[in-house]
């Protein structure tokens, strides 16, 4: 009998499968202006900080972008703002305005 799934019942190689642990970093800007603020943010970041170490990276253009075009520093970038991205193209992020957005992105290999 011919099985769909060819290797049910084979024996798998002695190594040990070890997952890897996903980098994630953060941008989280501090909206000086208090009709700017977002109530969350702050849990939010003590969140991924506490889950799964995360890291932030300054919320300003020229750190956002040298992490973005980096050599792949991080798995899984989460965005918490005013702001608007393009996955395709998003090292050039546009502010929008007041609406505000959680995002994460991932990066592909």
């Amino acid at each position: 009998m011919t099985s769909a799934f060819p290797s049910l019942g084979r024996t798998r190689s002695r190594r040990a499968f070890r997952p890897r642990i996903l980098t994630l970093c953060y941008v989280i800007p501090d909206y000086p202006h208090p009709d700017d603020k977002l109530p969350c943010t702050a849990d939010e970041a003590a969140y991924l900080k506490r889950v799964s170490q995360a890291s932030a990276v300054e919320p300003h253009a020229l750190p956002l972008r040298r992490v973005l075009r980096g050599p792949g520093d991080f798995d899984l970038l989460y965005f918490a703002g005013h702001d608007v991205a393009e996955q395709e193209d998003i090292v050039n992020t546009a502010t929008r305005g007041p609406a505000s957005s959680s995002s994460a992105v991932a990066r592909t290999p």
